[in-house]
């Protein structure tokens, strides 16, 4: 059995403002093949596990996802494969409401397994007006939130045979430290560089 890292990049846009949210997976794998095949074979299971569709049901109904890239990151890298919004079963943000446009957005806190003192996070790239009062995140985002966490820590197979989990990824050790779960942040994150459109 082999263990490869993968980075995953979603990118889309929220009112026609880019962003991209870089996740990574560490794939087990029985037999080898072409690290672009299991690039290929990672996005379309992360659309079909219900990683996807737990990912876009966090964020507002003007974000879009326009793409999906993913490859092999370390031990001699590899092609990125790219999935279009056309191929994508979950394209769309699911929460109501109009965007937010400020520089502060939710983060989602994810726990690894082996340094629980360093857990990655995941700022979204968008979130409803309606999702946030006063610094304080809706109960219905909240529970989205960790529902994403689940899927991504439980990932998904890949042609039946191989697997993938959702981790963080350290780049000293070059590793993908799997997680245990995750949280939403009780503090708002902020993006100086997202006070500005493009």
């Amino acid at each position: 059995m082999a263990v490869e890292n993968y980075e995953i990049v979603i990118a889309g846009n929220v009112a026609s403002q880019y962003v991209a949210t870089v996740l990574h997976a560490k794939v087990t794998i029985a037999t080898p093949v072409n690290p672009y095949l299991t690039a290929l074979a990672l996005i379309q299971d992360f659309d079909g596990s219900g990683s996807l569709e737990a990912f876009v049901d966090m964020l507002p109904t003007e974000y879009t996802v326009t793409s999906i890239r993913a490859k092999k990151v370390g031990s001699g890298g590899g092609v990125t494969a790219v999935v279009l919004q056309a191929a994508l079963t979950f394209n769309q943000g699911s929460r109501v409401g109009d965007v937010d446009f400020s520089a502060t957005n939710p983060v989602l806190t994810l726990i690894t397994v082996t340094d629980v003192n360093s857990p990655g996070r995941i700022y979204l790239p968008g979130v409803s007006e309606d999702d946030i009062s006063e610094n304080i995140l809706a109960a219905g985002l909240v529970t989205a939130m960790q529902a994403f966490a689940t899927a991504f820590k439980t990932g998904g197979t890949l042609g039946g045979v191989d697997n993938w989990v959702g981790g963080v990824y350290r780049r000293a050790l070059n590793t993908v430290d799997t997680i245990i779960g995750g949280q939403a942040s009780p503090l708002i994150g902020t993006q100086r560089r997202r006070s500005k459109p493009i």
